[in-house]
């Protein structure tokens, strides 16, 4: 209710007031014709000069676990039948001092301790993290809601089949899946009957053996379980039958404190029955904005222009941020330069209503608050100066003639285009974003335009390690180079070919260590992309090389040494100036990518490279498979051959009697 009167109040209008009783009928067939279904928040100012808003207060028994604890617990005193399907319900106040694990509640039963449980934690992002357990399956760990040390309506629900589960929190959908415990021995069986439920508490044997770090902290009040699924909009109204447990002191054992709190009920108009009725002001219901007969609400156009800084605080602010930002507001002001426009008032205005909310959490925080007023007053008095008298005089109601739809084309072939210029994201959390921007056209919000932008320090620490792998391997290179000259190999095919390997290799990293020193000049990024491509693709084709080597020193000998060798310099080189070459008459314009010295990944460019990888890793492949073969079979032969024959004649003992060298030669 507080997050509607204010969004109405921010935008110099007020909630929608209870009507007459001879206009409920006529006012919920109304909003039924705009197909609204639900119950909306009313106002309960009886006139439109009357401030304080008249709420009914009741109490209920608040469940406080001050701090983690394995002492500190509550047990249901209910029976549990078999359920099916399942729904509980409970309003959590979240204590964000410890990042553990807590765990909410915990039914156990003999065959299954972790029989149905709701644990969460809150991480680093200050975001609530729930999981379900049914049968000792644990779900995945999904935000809810953020820890803002406020009441949330948390339900969880859960169905035999297909083992569906969803929670809810504030009546909305948080998380879902299906095939929470539809595998192993517990699949498709119902949750079991005649258990243990407790509150605060995980359950390592049946009702006992608690542990401190799993334990809840925080406050806990309305827990109600049904033998059933309850439906979105039933969440949203928690009434319901089937009811297992209802919150009640009279219905369980508390070996803790139990607090009377004031649970605060507003008015709602009941779409559907038209009546007005009471219900929980945590509650999120729509509302109606309600403005002065003829005259058209502008501020929606205005709305951008009111907050034109993006660290203003959001529509939660709390005292610490109000208290900044009402600083730079001053320090801004109080410049005689400062230039201001009626918008600029009328976002001041708008902010200071915004900042008349805030709440106080702590007694501590008297001297904060002290220090807001001051810089409340300054700020009222600065805005309300001779000079901008002129510029209040400019502000007034706008209302429209007639109304004009228009769609503006936005698309590539009539001549449009999406563009950020001029746009900039305010606030962006899990349900909403808020943009500004400094001209009217058509708005949308995409998600992910652009493919996701690392940091500048991922960036820095990429190019850190690039560097250092590629020095390490270009330092072994060279030394290998180095010691084949030196030491003095004989030469030979093999040689020959690790050579030009270790060439084209130490080339190509040699490049990559420094081509991030080309990304300014495009002529010189360019050439940088084209002989990487180029001492790449020799090196994979090298590799190839080997692979053909290997295979005519073992398997096959078809042609001889010298014939072979001009074959390999083709390969090996031949190959990747043509593939370059071909690459870069059918993609010159789209060759090089945006940001890097490199192919453009965004287009079909960079299968020039992948392509013919993938093809030498294949038939490297296929060629170690076919060497193993062989040298396996050679080496199965070799044993049977000199192994000694039982029989009197043997064909080879004129070989054996000439001596050792003989015998491999026959085997060759």
């Amino acid at each position: 209710w507080w997050h509607a009167n204010r969004y109405c109040e921010q935008r110099f209008a007020q909630l929608f007031l209870g009507p007459r009783d001879r206009e409920l009928a006529s006012v919920s067939k109304l909003l039924r014709s705009h197909k609204v279904r639900s119950s909306v928040w009313l106002d309960e100012r009886e006139t439109s000069l009357r401030k304080w808003k008249q709420r009914r207060i009741h109490r209920a028994p608040i469940l406080v676990f001050r701090n983690k604890t394995d002492t500190k617990y509550v047990k249901v005193l209910a029976d549990f039948p078999m359920m099916p399907a399942v729904t509980a319900c409970a309003h959590i106040q979240w204590d964000n001092k410890t990042q553990e694990i807590s765990t909410i509640f915990s039914y156990a039963v003999p065959a299954f301790i972790n029989e149905f449980q709701l644990r969460g934690f809150v991480d680093e992002e200050g975001f609530v993290r729930f999981a379900v357990i049914v049968h000792g399956h644990h779900s995945p760990y999904l935000p809810v809601f953020r820890s803002d040390r406020r009441w949330h309506h948390v339900c969880v629900t859960w169905h035999q089949q297909n083992g569906t589960w969803a929670i809810y929190t504030d009546g909305k959908k948080k998380a879902s899946a299906a095939g929470l415990c539809t595998t192993g021995p517990s699949a498709s069986q119902a949750i079991y009957g005649g258990g243990i439920f407790i509150i605060g508490q995980d359950q390592d044997s049946l009702g006992g053996t608690f542990k401190e770090k799993e334990s809840f902290s925080g406050n806990i009040t309305d827990l109600s379980v049904w033998r059933r699924v309850l439906s979105e909009e039933q969440i949203e109204r928690v009434r319901c039958e089937n009811v297992l447990f209802v919150w009640g002191t009279a219905c369980f054992i508390e070996s803790l404190c139990v607090y009377p709190g004031p649970v605060e009920e507003c008015s709602i108009l009941e779409v559907g029955s038209g009546g007005v009725d009471y219900t929980s002001c945590l509650r999120s219901l729509p509302f109606i904005c309600h403005y002065k007969k003829g005259t058209a609400s502008v501020v929606c156009l205005l709305w951008p222009l009111w907050v034109p800084r993006r660290s203003w605080p959001g529509p939660d602010v709390n005292l610490s941020a109000a208290v900044n930002a009402l600083r730079a507001l001053t320090t801004v002001l109080r410049e005689e330069e400062t230039s201001v426009e009626p918008a600029d008032l009328l976002g001041v205005v708008q902010f200071l209503k915004q900042i008349s909310d805030v709440g106080v959490q702590e007694p501590e925080e008297r001297e904060m608050v002290e220090r807001l007023s001051q810089y409340y007053v300054e700020v009222t008095g600065l805005i309300l100066e001779e000079q901008n008298t002129e510029k209040w005089s400019e502000i007034s109601q706008v209302k429209l003639a007639y109304d004009t739809c228009m769609n503006l084309p936005a698309f590539p072939d009539t001549g449009g285009a999406w563009s950020t210029a001029g746009c900039s994201t305010i606030t962006s959390q899990l349900e909403s974003t808020a943009c500004f921007c400094n001209h009217t056209t058509n708005f949308a919000v995409l998600l992910q335009l652009y493919e996701v932008q690392r940091s500048s320090e991922e960036e820095s620490t990429l190019r850190t390690l690039t560097f250092i792998g590629c020095g390490i391997s270009f330092c072994a290179l060279i030394v290998t180079f180095i010691l084949f000259l030196a030491v003095g190999v004989p030469k030979s095919e093999r040689t020959t070919v690790h050579k030009n390997l270790i060439f084209a290799l130490a080339a190509a990293e040699a490049l990559l260590m420094f081509s991030e020193l080309a990304k300014t000049n495009e002529a010189v990024c360019f050439a940088v992309t084209a002989f990487l491509h180029l001492f790449f693709m020799a090196a994979f084709s090298w590799m190839l090389v080997e692979g053909l080597l290997l295979w005519s020193k073992v398997v096959a000998v078809n042609m001889s040494e010298e014939r072979r060798m001009k074959f390999y310099y083709v390969t090996g080189w031949g190959l990747p100036v043509v593939i370059v070459g071909v690459t870069m008459a059918t993609s010159f314009k789209k060759y090089v990518a945006d940001n890097h010295c490199w192919l453009n990944v965004q287009t079909d460019t960079i299968w020039a490279f992948v392509g013919p990888v993938l093809f030498v890793l294949t038939v490297n492949t296929f060629v170690l498979f076919r060497v193993v073969m062989v040298t396996v079979s050679s080496a199965r032969r070799r044993s049977k051959m000199l192994t000694p024959s039982s029989s009197g004649e043997d064909p080879r003992s004129p070989l054996k009697s000439n001596g050792e060298n003989k015998e491999w030669s026959y085997l060759l």
